[in-house]
């Protein structure tokens, strides 16, 4: 267990520890900063006091900000497929980087932005379904309707960058090639 007077985890701080294997972060402890737990390799869970004003953890032993709007971080050890809580707006750069166990990922429609290189190369992560916004499932319905017809014509999406139109495109393209 952390000092019950820790108020702050910063950069790096247990990065690299092969031999933590639980983690208790104190009501104290209120600043997480970056790679706080990357590459702790046996890491199976990272709990939170419930009195903590600034985080939380689920029942997997997963780090979440206080309203679960930000996943900080997957344990490297957690094994099998993980839902990602629905209320998450932002994945966090190392909040599944190094999960060796992990082999698949729910992402809900609510999730807005994802740091790159989420996933690293060292992941075991061999699914990934993003459940999509109305407004992609409404698009892919059209363009399913689309293909349906006998006479074929093109498709065009519009939209702002980061709407989602390549999620949509790839989900597309990955219909065609499994027929």
């Amino acid at each position: 267990d952390l000092p019950d007077s820790l108020a702050s985890l910063q950069l790096y701080a247990f990065s690299g520890c092969s031999s933590l294997k639980e983690v208790f972060i104190p009501e104290s402890t209120t600043v997480i900063g970056p790679f706080v737990f990357s590459n702790c390799t046996n890491l199976t869970a990272i709990w939170v006091d419930e009195s903590n004003p600034k985080w939380s953890s689920d029942e997997f032993g997963v780090l979440y900000n206080k309203d679960k709007t930000l996943l900080e971080k997957v344990p490297d050890m957690f094994a099998g497929y993980y839902t990602i809580a629905d209320t998450v707006t932002h994945i966090s750069i190392d909040a599944i980087r190094g999960c060796k166990g992990l082999t698949g990922l729910t992402i809900p429609d609510s999730v807005t932005f994802i740091d790159e290189c989420v996933v690293s190369e060292r992941s075991a992560v061999t699914a990934v379904h993003y459940t999509g916004t109305e407004e992609q499932k409404n698009a892919l319905r059209m363009i399913r309707a689309e293909m349906a017809q006998a006479e074929k014509r093109p498709v065009l999406l519009h939209g702002v960058t980061g709407s989602g139109k390549t999620e949509i495109y790839m989900q597309v393209i990955a219909e065609v090639l499994a027929k």
